[in-house]
């Protein structure tokens, strides 16, 4: 599902800039390009990476994973082997080496430990916040909802 929403959105993006004749736009969509496609294949290359057995792929897939142009399992497995603490991409694999060595995963894990034990309550109350607020922007007392108007200006 998630595919097929990026590869629509990618479509929408080729018609609206078909249209428009801006040099800058047309700019922003040829970079942006790669970077949808490879997002909307993410979820993808990370499934295949947990094909125990090779002989189920494509054969196109197969020859990407043995020459780590994507994830393959051998290279995937070791993330699922404890402490689970090592190889956390699941596009290439390239830069589990770096992160791994700079033990980047680990001080993000503890990042978000100190902040979720320090500052839970506080995270709470400020979600219950911005819902009463985003509530009480958007409600209309004659049952229905506000109407939003942009102007072009």
């Amino acid at each position: 599902a998630m595919l097929v929403l990026q590869l629509l959105c990618s479509g929408y993006l080729v018609v609206y800039f078909r249209f428009k004749h801006d040099k800058q736009q047309i700019f922003f969509y040829l970079l942006s390009q790669p970077f949808i496609i490879l997002f909307a294949f993410c979820n993808q290359f990370h499934k295949w990476s947990h094909a125990q057995n090779q002989c189920h792929l494509p054969r196109i897939i197969r020859l990407l994973q043995n020459h780590k142009l994507i994830l393959s399992h051998a290279h995937h497995h070791i993330h699922h082997i404890p402490p689970h603490q090592k190889h956390y991409a699941i596009i290439t694999g390239w830069s589990d080496h770096i992160l791994d060595n700079i033990r980047f995963y680990r001080l993000l894990k503890d990042l978000v430990d100190f902040i979720h034990d320090k500052f839970y309550h506080i995270i709470i109350v400020l979600y219950v916040i911005v819902g009463a607020l985003s509530w009480i922007l958007i409600y209309d007392p004659s049952g229905g909802m506000y109407e939003y108007t942009y102007s072009s200006r």
